[in-house]
């Protein structure tokens, strides 16, 4: 990998500039614009932070070793990493990022020849559970291309938000290929999809035909992820379940809608830093409430 390109960026809160944390800003190579909701991780302890709409990010150095990596990704740029020991200043640094160039394959649409298939969760039983968020946590439904055909592409996504938790914090909208042993893989949809100010209590649609995404023939990944707007948008719950003594559950957002279902294919969730897994031990008989409108082209 290349050399991040490393610069002075601002001088940080009191804490910051006595060596508490890692204070730094991810921004555009050529247009030095911000890059909003970039992925920093450090591979080597599983951990791993969002930045915010500006780009601007903190790592704890309690969290971190000087022999680690930093790794910085987003949608649409090329990844990059730098060891911490190679004497840069740790204090305040931006990194650059080299956006990807994209040619959108043209697809020529004659409106008669146009087939609407909608794939997922789309009914909305009397009974809803819920799911919480957490900032960094994407929570994924895989939708499988049954017939295997060649000729669909993505129009749309729906997805349920429950009345608990805070609708207006934004949710990032990804879709996944799915890997040869069946995780979601790489990212099919490589600009930032933000859904904000969601209405709860009803399926939100999100538009997705203007980037022209072929549904794969193995099928692909839904998967929501929750984006940190601040504290106050954390809440607690008390679950009571059955018998077993009630407990608090701290969640943060809006919340999705999730119904049981006899689907087999699994529900996985990752963690910023860390690797997919299933959900939950039910997670063949649970699924969020979400969707995906397909256009099929003859």
């Amino acid at each position: 990998m290349n050399k991040l390109s490393l610069i002075l960026l601002f001088f940080c809160s009191f804490n910051e500039l006595f060596g508490q944390s890692i204070c730094g800003k991810i921004i555009d190579s050529e247009s030095l614009a911000e890059v909003e909701y970039a992925t920093i991780t450090i591979p080597n302890k599983q951990f791993g932070i969002v930045s915010d709409i500006q780009g601007c990010f903190n790592i704890d150095l309690n969290k971190i070793e000087k022999s680690d990596f930093i790794y910085a990704s987003a949608l649409g740029y090329f990844p990059d990493s730098i060891l911490l020991n190679s004497g840069i200043n740790t204090d305040t640094l931006v990194i650059k990022l080299k956006r990807k160039n994209f040619q959108l394959n043209e697809v020529v649409i004659h409106s008669q020849k146009i087939k609407s298939i909608k794939l997922g969760i789309d009914n909305t039983p009397k009974r809803i559970m819920w799911n919480y968020g957490l900032p960094g946590l994407q929570r994924a439904i895989f939708i499988d291309n049954k017939k295997n055909n060649k000729n669909l592409f993505i129009s749309s996504v729906g997805v349920y938000i429950d009345t608990i938790g805070f609708s207006q914090t934004p949710l990032r909208i990804r879709i996944l290929s799915k890997s040869e042993n069946g995780l979601p893989d790489k990212d099919l949809l490589e600009s930032n999809v933000i859904l904000r100010n969601s209405i709860a209590g009803e399926y939100n649609i999100i538009d997705l035909s203007e980037y022209q995404i072929a549904f794969p023939t193995s099928g692909a990944f839904v998967s929501i992820e929750w984006i940190e707007e601040g504290e106050e948008f954390y809440y607690t719950k008390k679950i009571v379940n059955g018998n077993k003594p009630p407990f608090e559950l701290k969640g943060y957002g809006p919340t999705l809608g999730i119904i049981s279902s006899n689907d087999n294919s699994k529900y996985w969730k990752k963690l910023v830093g860390k690797q997919w897994g299933e959900n939950s031990k039910n997670s063949n008989k649970i699924h969020p409430m979400i969707y995906i409108n397909l256009n099929e082209i003859n």
